[in-house]
């Protein structure tokens, strides 16, 4: 997975994650599942109880702020331009975007 970051295009990219996908076994999936998870839960955490505003990235494009304890910036989240269906499970009843990218 390392040659990933440096690798020369998006084909050789490519082509270490289909090689690093054969040798995942089933232990390593749950282990991924797992992390995922963990993710999942502390963004949803995080986007209940800490939001700090809003900001613009570099691009001009609109992300959320969070003040995450212990870190000195904000957890921003970008989401994505298309607006969801609303979830019947939140008690909320408006639209919904996707996260696409949440960074430091």
């Amino acid at each position: 997975m390392q040659a990933i970051s440096g690798a020369v295009n998006i084909h050789a990219a490519k082509s270490n994650v289909t090689a690093f996908m054969k040798d995942i076994t089933a232990k390593h999936s749950r282990t991924l599942y797992k992390t995922q998870r963990m993710v999942l839960q502390f963004l949803q955490s995080t986007v209940d109880k800490l939001y700090a505003g809003t900001s613009k990235t570099t691009t001009r494009k609109m992300c959320f702020l969070y003040n995450v304890k212990g870190v000195a910036k904000p957890l921003k989240l970008a989401p994505a331009k298309h607006l969801g269906p609303v979830n019947p499970t939140f008690e909320d009843g408006r639209k919904v975007r996707n996260i696409i990218t949440a960074y430091f």
